[in-house]
C-alpha cells in the first residue's frame, strides 16, 4: 500500500465514539496535546496514528499495536502509554 508508513505524517486523533476499531470515529484534534483532554480513566481518548494521506483529518487505519492496545487502555490503567517509541500511542480518559 505505502512504501513507507514511517515517513507519512502522524497526529494524535480524539475517539468520538462508537466502534473502536472504524478510523471515521476519530477526528485530528486541534491542538496536538491529548493531555488537555485526557486526564486518566477507563474510556478511550485519543490515539497517535499515521494520518489518512488523502484525509488528514482522519486517521489511515487503526494499526495492529494501536488495536492490542486498546483493551489495555478501557480497563483498569489510565493515562498515556506507549505502544512503541515510535508507533503510537493511546491515552484514555474518565468517562
Amino acid at each position: 500500500m505505502y512504501k513507507s508508513l514511517s515517513l507519512m505524517c502522524r497526529y494524535w486523533y480524539g475517539y468520538l465514539g462508537g466502534d473502536v476499531l472504524d478510523p471515521a470515529r476519530y477526528a485530528k484534534l486541534a491542538v496536538q496535546d491529548p493531555s488537555l483532554s485526557c486526564n486518566g480513566g477507563h474510556t478511550l481518548c485519543a490515539i497517535f496514528a499515521v494520518c489518512n494521506p488523502l484525509n488528514p483529518s482522519k486517521p489511515l487505519n487503526i494499526s495492529t499495536n494501536i488495536q492490542s492496545y486498546i483493551p489495555v487502555s478501557t480497563g483498569s490503567l489510565a493515562g498515556c502509554f506507549p505502544i512503541s517509541p515510535d508507533e503510537a500511542y493511546v491515552c484514555s480518559k474518565t468517562p
